[in-house]
């Protein structure tokens, strides 16, 4: 399972493509991830 770190990194990889790809303005993450309590049966939104 990847941590906040994880995912942080990965959207920062990713965020020019985004922008001029899919036109992608804001990125948040919020939930477990945030609070740091993610667990494997956590649901993973994107949105």
């Amino acid at each position: 399972a990847l941590n906040l770190k994880g995912i942080t990194n990965i959207i920062k990889e990713h965020k020019e493509e985004l922008k001029e790809r899919y036109g992608v303005k804001e990125i948040g993450i919020f939930g477990s991830y945030v609070r740091e309590e993610y667990k494997e049966k956590s649901k993973q939104k994107v949105g």
